[in-house]
């Protein structure tokens, strides 16, 4: 299979931001087992940043703030990148 059509075990969003002649390199270090441990390990962070994210925004109080609106928006977006950072490493 020539490299242009080959797929590569590669997360696509993370396959984006490569050079063609990269992929395959990059797919072997990837995939080592020292690189899948720390990437496990970042994406449990990022998942407990945002489980904290919700408990931290949704609390009653919250509804006293004069920026509430503003408050919930900055929250959302914390979360929405931390998924796209999890989306780069799975």
């Amino acid at each position: 299979m020539s490299q242009k059509n080959r797929k590569y075990n590669i997360p696509p969003s993370f396959q984006a931001i490569l050079e063609k002649d990269e992929l395959s390199t990059y797919e072997d270090y990837f995939n080592t087992e020292a690189t899948k441990e720390i990437r496990r390990k970042l994406v449990e962070l990022f998942e407990k940043k945002i489980a904290g994210s919700y408990l931290k925004s949704d609390k009653e109080v919250k509804y006293e703030l004069p920026s509430w609106a503003e408050y919930q928006a900055d929250a959302i977006g914390y979360r929405r990148s931390l998924k796209e950072l999890i989306n780069f490493l799975k």
